[in-house]
């Protein structure tokens, strides 16, 4: 190997390590450096940005930090979690009775809670009146079942605990606890409701 031939490949080991030290020492900041490549021999020789090649060398530039790189493939998905732990009990609701009642009067099976049929007397043309339930009302409220039902339909309760005059009022027979009307438009008419009392 002639003494150019080696000048240059020791020049060129020398600069490759020097970028490598190079790139590894500036990773985090990706700083700019300068550099004088002779034009010869090839040999690099880091320099100040200010200062000037020399007429028989060539300047460069170069950082430690290449170009972005194309986005990975995406990870297959994880392993479905184990179910949570059931939540536990709510507490128990307020209702001491509630029923959905046909326009006959009858307590429709499956709706209700302390309330039978045979609490419910038919009175008047649209009058429902419970007497015998297991519990003193304090609280009740009442609707007529929408479905099927003209929309100015309403239902109205009343207590007997809440109105001294309950019996004259509502026709009920004695012991009666509530009172539920039906009304469509004007004019009484029966219609399924439902009722609930706390």
């Amino acid at each position: 190997m002639d003494l150019m031939s080696r000048d240059r490949a020791i020049g060129g080991a020398l600069a490759g390590a020097l970028l490598a030290s190079l790139a590894v020492a500036s990773n985090a900041n990706a700083a700019t450096y300068y550099g004088c490549i002779n034009k010869k021999s090839g040999v690099l020789r880091i320099i100040p940005k200010s200062k000037k090649c020399k007429k028989s060398e060539r300047r460069i530039s170069f950082n430690s930090q290449g170009p972005a790189g194309r986005n990975g493939f995406n990870g297959a998905n994880g392993a479905n979690g184990t179910n949570g732990t059931n939540g536990t009990p709510g507490a128990p609701g307020t209702a001491l009775g509630y029923a959905k009642v046909s326009a006959a009067g009858a307590v429709e099976p499956g709706s209700a809670k302390g309330i039978t049929s045979t609490n419910i007397t038919k009175v008047g043309t649209a009058g429902y009146c419970f007497a015998g339930m297991p519990f003193t009302p304090g609280i009740a409220a009442a609707n007529v079942a929408f479905a099927g039902t003209p929309a100015d339909s309403f239902a109205q309760v009343e207590l007997a605990s809440a109105d001294p005059t309950f019996l004259a009022d509502t026709g009920c027979p004695a012991g009666s606890q509530a009172f539920v009307f039906t009304v469509e438009g004007a004019a009484a008419k029966p219609e399924p409701f439902y009722v609930l009392f706390s």
